[in-house]
């Protein structure tokens, strides 16, 4: 099987880096981050919440995304593999994520911090579809315009709290990586923020290989 987690600090690529890995191995993204915005775009109580916490760069509790996360792996494009990112973001949700599924490999991002925070207040993402550019990483091919679906790009709600979410990521999910190592889970650390035009097939094959 090709049972993937992918971790790295904010910004460090993980998202590219997944939907790399998913077109080499035809197998689905799951993005929790992504998941949970487009939720959160829907006009009840439940998106509120989750809008409220994304924007303050902490943690949704693990009942409401456990229970995201268990309705996605009912699908049956999960059965031949997957690539997930943004779960789990500690040690408490590892449990519930190898009780719904057998994990074969982790893959981590590595970027040095000021890398990240600049890396960061380059991206935009589209309101609309959730589809993610960098202004000079990944840009649209039309400035300020989402490529798929022509919408006005924006900022992330959340990256005026950078800090504040690589806080949490060293104190929430690094652990997260030496459990799943003491679990007997494969543990593969790649360097993050790599040039997209030239070494996109050397760092997926450091990944999955």
């Amino acid at each position: 099987m090709n049972n993937y987690i992918i971790f790295g600090p904010p910004g460090s690529g993980k998202g590219t880096l997944s939907n790399l890995i998913s077109a080499k191995l035809k197998i689905p993204h799951i993005s929790l981050g992504e998941i949970l915005r487009k939720r959160a775009t829907k006009k009840d109580s439940l998106s509120k919440q989750i809008s409220q916490v994304i924007e303050s760069g902490n943690l949704l509790p693990d009942e409401l995304v456990n229970k995201i996360l268990a309705k996605r792996f009912e699908l049956k494009d999960v059965k031949k593999g997957f690539i997930i990112d943004g779960y789990p973001r500690h040690v408490g949700q590892v449990d519930f994520l190898l009780g719904l599924t057998e994990i074969d490999r982790v893959v981590v991002l590595k970027i040095p911090e000021e890398d990240i925070i600049s890396r960061l207040k380059g991206r935009r993402i589209c309101p609309k579809c959730g589809a993610e550019y960098h202004i000079t990483a990944i840009p649209p091919k039309v400035k300020g315009i989402c490529d798929k679906c022509g919408t006005k790009l924006i900022k992330r709600s959340d990256e005026n709290k950078i800090k504040h979410r690589l806080e949490v990521y060293h104190k929430e999910t690094e652990p997260v990586i030496k459990y799943l190592k003491k679990k007997g889970i494969q543990i593969k650390f790649v360097p993050g923020g790599w040039d997209l035009k030239t070494e996109n097939e050397k760092i997926i094959d450091k990944s999955i290989n």
